[in-house]
């Protein structure tokens, strides 16, 4: 009996894998991709990333 339970649980857990890797499809709720995205980009180039806070010093 535990060996079913343990069999069934493997199953669902692989079939629940693919679902998250797109095996099946995009999900519905993504919507169509869009594929002028990168062309709407206004200066990518100009963004600079920086901290929040500067680091603690280090003694």
């Amino acid at each position: 009996m535990l060996r079913w339970l343990i069999a069934v649980l493997f199953l669902a857990n692989m079939i629940a894998f693919m679902a998250v890797r797109g095996t099946f499809g995009p999900l519905p709720a993504a919507g169509p991709l869009d594929p002028d995205a990168s062309a709407r980009q206004v200066a990518p180039d100009a963004l600079r990333v920086a901290p929040l806070a500067p680091p603690a010093a280090a003694n």
